[in-house]
């Protein structure tokens, strides 16, 4: 059967499994099941079905790989996604909360060309109005970079000190609940905010925005799919 005639379902597990590593996590089914709430044979029979169709390879330790088909595929489904969460925003003026719901149904029936169309039309958008890097046309080899933006949780991990941070993006999961992004922006935890980390357990995060004299206590839910850079400071100078 063609790529084109797959179901959304294997769209939805190629691009999820792009976003695990966009997260810095190992794809493997046990994610998948963690991430759609589906059970575990309901996973494993669409990952036959996406190896049997060369779009995903299953690895001796379980892991799966994205073919290159399977990552041009993805790779697609995710541009057209987060192309369209820009353009609801910026020129349909929709509700920064209910945009990922709705490109959710945009990138199963944009096509390639209406994608270039609406790349060019909204000036060649860098990041999403969530902070996501909006996806090259056709990326060749996952990133490598060893500088992506963690997880405050990873962040806070271990601390010695206090660690001041930016909040980069939030992560697909917190996109599709509603009641959670409220909640960041009611706290004004957004892309592009200076947050200081301060520590760190398995259920909370403990921080403080640039702009406030009170720390917030952050559940881990939430804060596992907030994406910060540390802030490296400036190095000092012979007349400093």
């Amino acid at each position: 059967m063609p790529v084109d005639d797959l179901v959304n379902t294997a769209e939805m597990y190629l691009k999820a499994m792009l976003e695990l590593e966009e997260e810095g996590v190992v794809a493997m089914r046990a994610r998948l099941v963690e991430r759609f709430e589906q059970a575990s044979p309901t996973v494993s029979q669409t990952v036959e079905r996406l190896q049997r169709h060369g779009l995903v390879e299953v690895e001796a330790d379980r892991h799966l790989t994205l073919t290159d088909l399977g990552r041009r595929t993805a790779a697609s489904v995710m541009r057209k996604h987060r192309l369209a969460e820009v353009f609801l925003e910026q020129v349909v003026g929709f509700d920064w909360e209910l945009l990922h719901e709705e490109a959710c149904r945009w990138e199963h029936v944009m096509s390639d060309q209406l994608a270039d169309r609406l790349d060019e039309l909204l000036g060649h958008p860098r990041v999403t109005p969530y902070g996501n890097p909006v996806r090259a046309p056709h990326p060749d080899r996952p990133a490598t970079s060893t500088d992506r933006p963690q997880n405050l949780t990873r962040l806070g991990a271990d601390l010695d000190d206090k660690l001041t941070a930016r909040i980069i993006w939030i992560g697909e999961p917190l996109q599709a609940d509603t009641a959670a992004l409220a909640s960041l922006r009611q706290h004004g935890l957004l892309p592009g905010t200076e947050v200081t980390i301060s520590a760190a357990d398995g259920h909370w995060v403990t921080l403080r925005r640039a702009c406030d004299d009170f720390d917030l206590e952050l559940p881990y839910e939430l804060a596992v799919h907030l994406f910060a850079m540390a802030e490296v400071p400036a190095p000092l100078t012979a007349d400093a």
